[in-house]
């Protein structure tokens, strides 16, 4: 089982079956203008623990779940493909026990919580994963969040171009390029969702590469979680519980 210890109180681990629930909550908060039919519930969550567990993780404060990500193994994709061609229609039945990519097709932080590193945290463990699973490193299909609100007046193309030459700031793609990731394709209609109007950018991250450490960590990410969600408590049940100032 993966774990690893970021402070006393703060842990990236596998997921676990009793995980499912506050996994399907947190995904709603994060993901709240996808469609219905592409959201991952409890039952999805559940079914992917099972089939994959070496590829399921989390981020706890105490007993609180305040991230996770989810991943399956497969051959390299072709571009071509949708969110719920490739998963399976969320069930992961495309799991490849022998493919040498890991596809990360889920990743969620607390919406309180964004800007800490913890999404960072995920991604450098599933590089770790696939490094000790001989794998030749990720890919993903980064949703473009930034498009949204200028696609009425600039078509992709050129979003997607300002974007590679860094003239636009995308808040989820720009972040997976620095951490290492390389764009290898466009994908229209890769799902559903406004925010960033259908599209997503297939990228891969391959196994020599290592992602950088977030610059919070230890007791300092520690202390700016607790100012922004409240002091950890042993006894939670584990969904998370939204303090007054968020």
């Amino acid at each position: 089982m993966f774990l690893k210890k970021l402070s006393e109180t703060l842990c990236v681990r596998n997921a676990i079956a009793s995980d499912a629930g506050a996994m399907a909550d947190l995904q709603r908060r994060v993901f709240p203008t996808l469609s219905a039919a592409e959201l991952l519930a409890e039952k999805h969550f559940s079914r992917h623990i099972e089939t994959f567990p070496e590829g399921q993780l989390v981020v706890m404060y105490g007993k609180r779940l305040i991230a996770s990500t989810s991943t399956f193994r497969c051959r390299y994709p072709s571009p071509d493909h949708t969110f719920l061609g490739i998963t399976g229609d969320l069930l992961i039945g495309t799991h490849d026990c022998s493919g040498e990519w890991l596809y990360g097709f889920d990743m969620g932080v607390e919406p309180a919580l964004q800007g800490l590193g913890l999404g960072r945290y995920l991604y450098s463990a599933r590089q770790e994963i696939a490094r000790l699973l001989n794998m030749r490193g990720q890919v993903i299909v980064g949703m473009p969040a930034g498009y949204g609100k200028c696609s009425a007046s600039l078509p992709f193309e050129e979003y997607y171009a300002q974007l590679l030459r860094g003239e636009i700031f995308d808040p989820t793609v720009s972040i997976q390029m620095k951490m290492g990731f390389e764009p290898e394709a466009v994908i229209a209609d890769y799902l559903q969702d406004p925010k960033c109007g259908n599209y997503g950018v297939m990228m891969k991250l391959v196994i020599e590469k290592m992602v950088s450490a977030p610059a919070l960590a230890g007791h300092e990410l520690e202390a700016r979680i607790a100012q922004k969600i409240g002091p950890q408590d042993a006894g939670h049940s584990g969904a998370f519980e939204p303090s007054g100032d968020t």
